[in-house]
This record gives structure tokens, C-alpha cells and sequence, in this order.
């Protein structure tokens, strides 16, 4: 009897200890769930952290640290200047940038990037110009957050710069790479001396049969204004530029003419008119004051400004004309 009563005891303190051990076990369950539920809870309530950029299509929520970053239009050459490398580009990129675009993946023209190359980089931003791509702004932002610059022509490249340096968090940056512009162009005018109010300096790029006037409101027309220097009249106008025939020729005139080529036509327009006699009368061409300058004349950015404030000082300073 005292045997079996010892067995029904030892199986009530073994439920016991069971029931206990199972509550126990609930407990801790249910603890780990619920930290397991807040860790969700947060991380639902707590996305990435991001900055928020008016551009020219809207306010776009950019990340604060983008590391594939596509660039098209008048961005490339600014995202460059500021120590960033894009995972893609378009193939109308110049030649002065090949170098740094080594390996970068070619998504098409600016006038047509293809999407599905866009779509296959999986970017995490994409910079582009509304000029070129408002009609492919919601393709785009479908892919990643896109920010537009609002430029009407590269002769607006600091504010596509400052935009672009703004959007990756690098605003002191571009602000250092402006101040290093303004420094080498103060260097230039200190250097130029007198001279600088007393030459006139003409722009042109040849063409089939004509020859295309940069004015003033476009990127080589900005610099030189910014180096205080003079346009012939028929250049001093705030506008882009003109084309004109032979019979104008005289209006290419100036103290010293800044020659660059763009394309195939215009390479071959260049030789044609080095043969031309209405070409060979301009007093610049009479007394070998012409610099022929590489395409960097019509891009756009801190990069080709500094090389054509190399070009100013190579032409006007350096080879004292």
C-alpha cells in the first residue's frame, strides 16, 4: 500500500513539473515572438533613409547614399567632376571622358537610351535631362528614382552640376570644383593683363558649305564671359548661335578665331574650308590666329570648362597672340 501510494505521488509531482515546464516553454515563445514582431514592426516603420530633391519634373525621395547611379544627357560630364562613376552612360558621350567611363555599360543614345539596358543595371538613381527625356520620365522613375535637370542647353551646365551634386549628398564638393574654376580664371586674367579688353575672340565650327556662330548663351560663350572676354558684334548676342552661308564669312572674323569640329560633316567641312579664299581672308586666318580646340567646346561640365580654360591660356597666354 505505502508503495503504491509513493508511485501516485511521483506521478503528481511529475505532472506538475511537466505543466509547469510547458508553461514555461509558452512564455518563452511567446517573448520571442513578439521581440521577433517588433523587430518586423521596425523595420516596416524604419525604411531606408532617404533625401527628398525638387527637380525639374518634381520632388523625387533619392537614397542618401546611391552607389549605381545611371547618368544621361547634360549629367555625365558634372557626376564625373565630383568623384562619382555611373554603372551606365549613353554612346554620345565625348571622347575627353572615355577614360573615366572605362567599363561603364552603354544604354544607347540620349535621344533614345534603351530601357531594357537601364532596367538590367538595376540602379538605385537615374539622372537625366528633361530637355531630352521628359517623354520617358515615368519609364524611368518604374526603374529607379529619377531626377531631371532643367536645362535648355549645356550653356546652363552650373546649374546641372549643383543639381546632380545636391542629389548624391557632394554639395561642398561641386562648390570646391566651382571655386577651383573661378581661381583659374581669375589666374588667366591676371596673366592676360592689358590684352584682355583689347582682342576680340570669335567661336566657330565649320559646316557643310556654311559655318555655325557660338554666341554667348551656350557653353563655350559662358566660359568665355566668365574670363571677361570680348565677342566680335557679330557674336555678342545672348543666344545660342546662328548658322550662315560664305557670304558671311567676315562675321567668323575675330582677333583670334576658337575652331572646333563635331561629327563626320564637320570634320569634312573643315577641309574644305581651309581651301576656301573667303576663309583665307579673314585677318585671324591672315595672321595665323586660329586655335583649333577639341569637341570639349561643346559639352558640358566642370571637366570640358577646364579644359577649355586650358585652351585659353595654351592660345592666348602661352602662344602670346
Amino acid at each position: 500500500m505505502m508503495l503504491h501510494s509513493s508511485r501516485k505521488k511521483s506521478r503528481k509531482f511529475l505532472g506538475l513539473g511537466l505543466f509547469v515546464l510547458t508553461l514555461f516553454a509558452i512564455f518563452c515563445i511567446g517573448a520571442c515572438g513578439d521581440k521577433a514582431a517588433l523587430r518586423v514592426a521596425d523595420t516596416v516603420r524604419s525604411p531606408a533613409p532617404v533625401r527628398v530633391i525638387q527637380h525639374a519634373i518634381g520632388k523625387t525621395q533619392v537614397p542618401l547614399n546611391p552607389q549605381r547611379v545611371v547618368a544621361i544627357g547634360f549629367t555625365v560630364d558634372p557626376i564625373l567632376s565630383l568623384g562619382v562613376k555611373p554603372i551606365g552612360v549613353s554612346s554620345d558621350e565625348p571622347k575627353y571622358l572615355q577614360s573615366q567611363l572605362e567599363g561603364v555599360v552603354n544604354i544607347g543614345t540620349d535621344y533614345a537610351p534603351n530601357l531594357e539596358k537601364i532596367l538590367a543595371l538595376k540602379p538605385d538613381l537615374i539622372l537625366a535631362s528633361r530637355d531630352l527625356h521628359k517623354g520617358i520620365y515615368n519609364s524611368l522613375s518604374h526603374i529607379a528614382p529619377t531626377v531631371m535637370d532643367q536645362a535648355k542647353s549645356n550653356a546652363d551646365w552650373k546649374e546641372v552640376t549643383m543639381l546632380v551634386a545636391k542629389t548624391l549628398g557632394k554639395t561642398e564638393k561641386a562648390e570646391q570644383v566651382m571655386v577651383n574654376y573661378y581661381a583659374r580664371l581669375e589666374e588667366f586674367k591676371a596673366k592676360m593683363g592689358d590684352r584682355l579688353n583689347q582682342i576680340e575672340v570669335s567661336v566657330i565650327r565649320p559646316l557643310p558649305g556654311q559655318m555655325e556662330l557660338n554666341f554667348k548663351d551656350v557653353f563655350p560663350g559662358t566660359i568665355l564671359e566668365d574670363a571677361h572676354l570680348r565677342r566680335p558684334p557679330a557674336q555678342d548676342k545672348d543666344s545660342w548661335g546662328t548658322e550662315i552661308t560664305k557670304e558671311r564669312f567676315r562675321d567668323a572674323d575675330g582677333d583670334v578665331i576658337f575652331m572646333f569640329t563635331w561629327g563626320f560633316e564637320s570634320q569634312n567641312a573643315l577641309k574644305e574650308l581651309k581651301t576656301d579664299p573667303l576663309w583665307s581672308q579673314l585677318n585671324a586666318v591672315k595672321y595665323n590666329q586660329v586655335c583649333q580646340v577639341g569637341e570639349h567646346w561643346i559639352s558640358h561640365g566642370p571637366i570640358a570648362a577646364n579644359l577649355v580654360i586650358n585652351d585659353l591660356f595654351e592660345c592666348l597666354v602661352e602662344g602670346n597672340r
